[in-house]
C-alpha cells in the first residue's frame, strides 16, 4: 500500500502540490507503533528543495484493522487535528476508512532539526532503562547516560500532563463526541449514547475469557493482586457501565497515553538537553471516555514506583489539575472538577485500565515483560489502597 506513494502524479494529488518532482520511500521498521507501518517520504521539489515527511499506513490485513478501528486514526487528524495543533504534528493528507480497515497519514517529520536547532525524541527515552519498551534499546547502546539517569522524569512528566490538560480542556463535557453521528468512529460514543453493548461486551469478554482460561501466565504474583483482579473482572456489568460513564465527566481521550507515544523537542547543550514542546502521536483508539485516567495510565506505564511516588500527586496538581480548570475557567465552563473527582479517576481509572490491558497484553508479552507490567500495577494499587472493594471493573 505504501509504494504507490512513489508515483509523482499521485503523491501532487494528495499533497495538492503540482511542483513535487521525485520522492523516496524508506521503510522505517522498528519505529514503534505495531499497528501501522512506518516510512520516511523523501520529497524533492522543483527548486531543488527537499522536505522529509512521515507515511503512516496500515499493517496488512485490512480485515483485522477494520475489526479492531484502526483507521480512527486517519479519521482523528482529518477531523481534530486542526483544533488541537500545539499538541499534534502538523498533517498534510489524512483518509481512512473503517469498514474497509485502510489509513494513509502524511505528518510532518518531528526527527528533522528545525530552525530552532530543535528535533524531537520519543519521551519514552528518558525515563530510564525501566521499561521493556527500552530493553532493547539499552542493549544496542542507544540510551544515553542522561536518559539512563531518570533525572529528566519530572520535568517531563509535567510536560505530559500539561498536554493532557490541554487536549482534556479543549473537549471537556462536549455533548457532541457523543451525540454528533459524524464522530461515531471514536472509541466508546455509542457506549456514551447508551447504545453499542455489543461491542463493549466483546472487549470484556476479551477480558473474561482470558481469565477463565489455563493460558494465563500468572506463576509467582502475589495472591492479594490475583485476588484484586478477579474482584474486577467479576464486577463487569453493562449497567454498572452505564452508571459510571454517566456521573463522571467525559472528555476526548487519547486512550494510550504513555511516554513512547509522546515526542518532545530537544535541543543538546554541552552535556545537557533543554526540553521544549510535546506531541502525542499515535491516536489509533482514540475515544470519550474520562481524563486523568489517561495520566493514570502514563505513570503505571513507565515510571518507576519510587520516583512516581515522590512525585506524582505534586505533579498531578499543578501541571494537570491546576492547568485543567485555568483552560475551563477560560471557557466559562459551568461545573467545574474538583481536585478529590480528578484524583479519584486518575487512581482508579489508572488501576482499572490496567486490569484491562495486563489481563490481555500479558497473554501476548514475554514472562519478563509482563511482571514488570504486573509489578507496576500491583505497586500502584497498593501505594493508592485501591482493594477488591473499592475497584471497579476493568476499562476496556
Amino acid at each position: 500500500m505504501a509504494s504507490k506513494w512513489t508515483n509523482v502524479e499521485f503523491l501532487q494529488a494528495k499533497l495538492k502540490d503540482p511542483t513535487i518532482k521525485s520522492c523516496t520511500l524508506t521503510s522505517m521498521k522498528g519505529a514503534g507503533g505495531n499497528s501501522g507501518v512506518m516510512n520516511r517520504l523523501m520529497v524533492t521539489y522543483n527548486n531543488g528543495l527537499t522536505t522529509s515527511y512521515i507515511l503512516k499506513v496500515n499493517s496488512e490485513g485490512t480485515e483485522q484493522a477494520a475489526a479492531l478501528g484502526l483507521p480512527r486514526e486517519a479519521l482523528f487528524y482529518d477531523q481534530f487535528a486542526s483544533k488541537i495543533k500545539n499538541i499534534v504534528p502538523r498533517t498534510f493528507y489524512s483518509e481512512g476508512d473503517m469498514k474497509a480497515g485502510t489509513k494513509a497519514i502524511v505528518l510532518e517529520d518531528l526527527s528533522v532539526l528545525n530552525k530552532d536547532g530543535c528535533d524531537y525524541v520519543q519521551m519514552g527515552l528518558y525515563f530510564t532503562a525501566h521499561s521493556p519498551l527500552n530493553w532493547e534499546k539499552v542493549q544496542k547502546g542507544e540510551m544515553d547516560s542522561l536518559m539512563l539517569s531518570g533525572y529528566k522524569i519530572e520535568e517531563l512528566m509535567r510536560k505530559a500532563f500539561e498536554c493532557g490538560a490541554d487536549l482534556h480542556a479543549t473537549y471537556w463535557n462536549n455533548k457532541a463526541l457523543a451525540q454528533d453521528k459524524d464522530l461515531d468512529w471514536l472509541r466508546g460514543h455509542d457506549w456514551y449514547r447508551g447504545e453499542g453493548k455489543d461491542t463493549w461486551q466483546a472487549s470484556q469478554s476479551l477480558v473474561q475469557n482470558i481469565w477463565k482460561s489455563e493460558t494465563k501466565n500468572i506463576s509467582g504474583w502475589d495472591p492479594k493482586f490475583v485476588s484484586l483482579l478477579e474482584a474486577s473482572v467479576a464486577k463487569i456489568d453493562w449497567d454498572d457501565f452505564q452508571n459510571r460513564i454517566h456521573n463522571t465527566a467525559f472528555t476526548l481521550v487519547h486512550g494510550d497515553f504513555h511516554p513512547a507515544n509522546l515526542m518532545v523537542a530537544r535541543k543538546k547543550d554541552s552535556d545537557n538537553v533543554i526540553f521544549g514542546d510535546v506531541k502525542l502521536m499515535d491516536w489509533e483508539v482514540v475515544g470519550v471516555g474520562c481524563g486523568p485516567q489517561d495520566m493514570g495510565q502514563f505513570v503505571i506505564s513507565h515510571v518507576p514506583p519510587e520516583i512516581r511516588r515522590k512525585l506524582e500527586k505534586q505533579v498531578f496538581r499543578e501541571a494537570y489539575y491546576d492547568k485543567l480548570v485555568e483552560k475551563l475557567k477560560a471557557k466559562t465552563v459551568e461545573k467545574l472538577p474538583t481536585f478529590e473527582e480528578c484524583w479519584h479517576e486518575y487512581v482508579y481509572g489508572g488501576v482499572e485500565r490496567w486490569v484491562w490491558l495486563l489481563v490481555v497484553c500479558n497473554n501476548i508479552f514475554p514472562k519478563s515483560a509482563g511482571d514488570y507490567f504486573y509489578n507496576q500495577v500491583k505497586d500502584f494499587a497498593n501505594d493508592h489502597r485501591v482493594n477488591v472493594e473499592t475497584i471497579g471493573m476493568p476499562r476496556a
